[in-house]
């Protein structure tokens, strides 16, 4: 269990500061660096979460993101760990409404000719 639980916004816009191929790499840094300042250890003891690397390089090395929302955990043994605090039910929502589309589609494909075969009639 850790010891240390926190969520911190943390802002980046410095990285835009540096040269545009270097920025993704510099927030990174800055990132650790932050960590590292307010958790009270070591960067070389801050690790990252995959899923928060990825979103840092979703834009590419030019655009990181401007800021980062993110949940840090210190453990007895000093290591800190960063992980997004993004929930995954957005995903989970959309491949929903995908299945229910698709059901749905089947369902309201043939009432919707039905109608415009009764408006064409009547005209």
């Amino acid at each position: 269990m850790a010891d240390l639980e926190r969520i911190y916004n943390v802002p980046l816009s410095g990285a835009y500061k540096h040269n545009r191929r270097f920025r993704a790499r510099r927030a990174v840094h800055m990132l650790r660096a932050f960590l590292a300042r307010h958790m009270k250890a070591e960067p070389e003891n801050v690790k990252l979460s995959e899923e928060l690397n990825h979103f840092m390089w979703t834009h590419g090395m030019q655009t990181p993101p401007r800021k980062v929302r993110l949940k840090a955990s210190k453990g007895a043994d000093g290591i800190v760990r960063a992980d997004l605090l993004e929930e995954k039910k957005e995903p989970l929502k959309k491949e929903e409404k995908k299945k229910a589309e698709k059901s749905g589609e089947k369902k309201e494909a043939p009432k919707k000719e039905e109608k415009k075969e009764t408006a064409k009639k009547g005209s």
